[in-house]
């Protein structure tokens, strides 16, 4: 074997003088520490031709949440209320890029006009609440308004999620727009009549 006659340093080489640097804790700073984050909310509204009660029973169905929402890699729930039978608390397990959470959300359904699931104590987040609130849209069908807040345990967590948290928020309330044309059809605007 041909050896080079220019020896290149090994990584251990290069890095050696860096380390005490390396181990050092860092100064104090706002934008890695590992306190907790204000609130982030974020809010995305969209009318579709359906009444709301479809659209409610499909929001509360949240054991279908990971056959359609991206990120929800699992979803079911776990407790009941009296008859009427709607979710009162459900386990979800969310993913991305090789983190994975794992929490159980309480839940709280009005018929027809909302679902809100809070959860807390989680590795990554200190709360979560996600609201779902269905009203009457001005010419017909439904607003459906999805709204997130979450407070991270850690601000550099809480950078990297204000990056990307409203393009997930959008894409939540796409996949929840296919996945009530799949269900309920197509709708008053596209069909003629007020599923």
């Amino acid at each position: 074997m041909l050896q080079s006659p220019l020896r290149h340093p090994t990584r251990r080489a290069l890095l050696r003088p860096l380390l005490p640097h390396l181990l050092k804790p860092p100064l104090r700073s706002t934008h890695f520490s590992t306190s907790p984050t204000p609130p982030q909310t974020y809010s995305v509204t969209r009318t579709l031709p359906y009444a709301r009660l479809p659209l409610f029973t499909l929001i509360a169905n949240i054991d279908a949440y990971a056959s359609f929402l991206p990120y929800c890699e699992r979803s079911r729930v776990t407790a009941w209320s009296a008859p009427p039978a709607l979710p009162t608390a459900a386990e979800l397990v969310v993913g991305w890029r090789g983190f994975e959470e794992t929490f159980i959300s309480d839940v709280r359904c009005v018929p027809g006009e909302s679902v809100l699931a809070t959860a807390g104590g989680a590795q990554l987040f200190r709360s979560l609440a996600t609201r779902w609130a269905l009203k009457e849209a001005k010419g017909g069908g439904t607003e459906v308004g999805l709204t997130i807040e979450v407070v991270f345990r850690s601000s550099w967590v809480g950078a990297v999620s204000e990056a990307a948290a409203p393009r997930v928020a959008a894409g939540v309330i796409q996949a929840f727009e296919r996945r009530a044309r799949e269900v309920l059809g197509p709708g008053r605007a596209e069909g003629g009549k007020t599923v």
